[in-house]
Order: structure tokens, then sequence, then C-alpha cells
């Protein structure tokens, strides 16, 4: 079995609120859903938002750790029955000047684990200052797993996916200044997106693991014959 991608929302808001909510998706069964959320708020340290929606339990894998207003993060979820409907992003008590969301989903991935925790190998983060993001996964643990990368770039234009990779989302938020880009490729360890003219980045990425290959099942020898 081999991994397969199916992009299932992305868009943004500039309207200030506590709460957004997406478009309506219709998850697929045992399917890992990726969801890459950013925020923004006028002054101090942005938090990771909760999630909740489609009858999937949405974990966070890991976030950008960006000491300021602004935080990008990657959350996981996996279920047997999902639902069809809206995901909503929750910040609690702080109030959000902007809201990006990137939702994605894989198949054919390691249902193992709890809400795609068996799905997602290793998560890696860095930043920088250039035309070209980049970070690096290390060896990935089969050549039939995949690289989903993110880039939170500090211009309001379109990103162009590394070589090979496939483009996902272009989230731009022009009110802000912000395009918050995903994408994917089999078989690979260096994740990389691109765009005209210098500027600032913050990247992510994160190995999804094939599923299992079925075993193959030998014939038993019992009292001089095989069964």
């Amino acid at each position: 079995m081999s991994i397969a991608h199916a992009a299932l929302t992305g868009s943004t808001s500039a309207t200030d609120g506590t709460s957004f909510t997406t478009a309506s998706i219709t998850p697929t069964a045992n399917a890992l859903v990726i969801a890459t959320v950013h925020g923004r708020r006028a002054s101090g340290d942005m938090p990771s938002p909760t999630l909740s929606g489609n009858g999937l339990t949405w974990v966070e894998v890991g976030n950008d750790d960006a000491a300021g207003n602004r935080q990008t993060a990657i959350f996981r979820a996996l279920g047997a029955s999902p639902s069809a409907g809206a995901v909503t992003i929750n910040y609690g008590a702080v109030t959000a000047t902007e809201c990006s969301w990137s939702i994605s989903e894989f198949t054919g991935i390691d249902t193992s684990g709890t809400n795609g925790s068996g799905a997602v190998v290793q998560f890696v983060t860095a930043t920088g200052s250039s035309t070209e993001s980049s970070v690096t996964l290390a060896a990935l643990a089969s050549t039939s797993n995949v690289a989903y990368g993110v880039a939170d770039w500090n211009a309001s234009t379109n990103a162009v996916e590394g070589s090979g990779f496939t483009a996902i989302h272009n989230v731009n938020q022009t009110e802000v200044g912000r395009n918050l880009f995903t994408e994917y490729k089999l078989n690979e360890t260096v994740v990389t997106s691109s765009r005209a003219g210098t500027t600032t980045w913050k990247t992510m990425a994160i190995e999804i693991d094939v599923a299992p290959a079925v075993g193959t099942t030998f014939p038993g020898y019992i009292g001089g014959g095989y069964f």
C-alpha cells in the first residue's frame, strides 16, 4: 500500500476573535488528518489553539515555538467513523487578530496508536531569512514514507513548492502580510519552499509513516503433509 493525499480546506480570517470556524470537511475513515494553524495577536505571546470537530480528537504534534505574537502549530487526528462538519479553532481567552489554516488527509498510513500517533514518526522545525525556506528530517523509517512541510512566510504572496513536492495550500493573509504554505513529497528529508525576494520564515516538517506491509502466510506442516 502507498500513501495518498487529499486536500480538505484552507483559508484565513482577519476578523478579531477567540475562535474561528473552517469550511465543512468530510474526513475519510482511518485517514491521518493534518491541520496546520497560524495565529496572530496584537501583543503578547501567541499560544497554540485547541481544535474540535468531526468527531475526532485533535492532538498537537508541534509548533514553531515562536516567542512573540505569532505561532504556527500542526495537529493530527484519526478516527474510524469521522463525521462531516467544520473544525473549530479556539484560542480560549486570547483574542486573535488573524487566523489561517490548512487541513488535508493522508490514507494508506500506519493506523496504530491513538489519534494518528502511529502515523507521525518525527517532527522538526527551523527559522531563517532568505528566498528559500528549508528544514531537514532525520533519515526516514521507510522509502515509502512521506514528508509533510509547512512554511510561514513574512509576505502575502504565493510560495513555490520545493523540487518534486506537491503544493497543498497557499493561504495569503494580506491584512497582516503572511503566507501559510503546505506541501508534501514521497521519500524526502530536505523540505524546502521558495518565493521571490528575501524575507523571514519559519518552517516545520513531519514524517508520515506508511501502513505496515501485509505479512505472508506460509503453509504449516503436520503429520507428514502441508495444510
